[in-house]
């Protein structure tokens, strides 16, 4: 009759138990991850799922503009291409071998260095990457300030050596010139040895 009507019960208890694994997986994410220095992600067919607060602050976006993001967007330009190569090894069920630096395009403009490191694991039921980046700017800075430090020093020492030999030159010429005619300067044996004496010092010098 009019009053007749019909139900239909569906067992989504399955569904249920999946999405408490997944909420207590994130629940674990985020409380081993929450205080660590090291930037953490966990990226699932490219695009960034997880961003715990260390890569927030790596580079000065929001929480909110990372997740979703694909994490070429905040790779510098010229280094785009390597990057993509390196990414495309991460579908393989191995961590890298190595770690692989690059730099970042922060918020602000500015240029910061990471050197990354991945592992597979399983997100939401799906194979996604664990990629941890540690922050090397400071050491980079470093590394390329020694670099000019020393290219400096070099320079330095190279203009000295050339301002000492530089008047020994002639020292050296004239004293090799009345050795190898003593009789002709009328120059004795004895002055000879002496003056053998001071080419052998100047050539020690040069």
């Amino acid at each position: 009759g009019d009053g007749t009507g019909s139900c239909s019960v569906v067992n989504i208890n399955a569904r249920k138990l999946a999405e408490k694994l997944n909420n207590d997986n994130m629940m674990k994410y985020r409380q081993l991850t929450e205080g660590s220095p090291t930037s953490i992600l966990i990226v699932q067919n490219g695009y960034i799922r997880f961003a715990n607060p260390s890569f927030v602050t790596f580079v000065g976006h929001s929480a909110a503009e990372i997740t979703g993001k694909n994490l070429g967007a905040f790779i510098e330009p010229s280094d785009l291409e390597a990057f993509n190569e390196f990414a495309a090894k991460w579908v393989q069920k191995f961590p890298t071998k190595h770690a692989k630096e690059f730099h970042f395009q922060t918020k602000t403009g500015e240029i910061r260095v990471g050197s990354l490191f991945t592992n597979q694991v399983i997100h939401m039921g799906s194979p996604a990457t664990l990629i941890n980046i540690v922050d090397i700017t400071e050491k980079q800075r470093l590394e390329d300030q020694i670099h000019k430090d020393n290219e400096r020093r070099r320079g330095v020492i190279v203009t000295v050596a050339h301002e000492l030999r530089t008047p020994l030159q002639p020292i050296l010429g004239y004293l090799n010139l009345l050795i190898s005619d003593a009789e002709g300067f009328g120059i004795s044996e004895d002055t000879k040895k002496i003056l053998d004496r001071c080419l052998a010092s100047v050539d020690r010098e040069r």
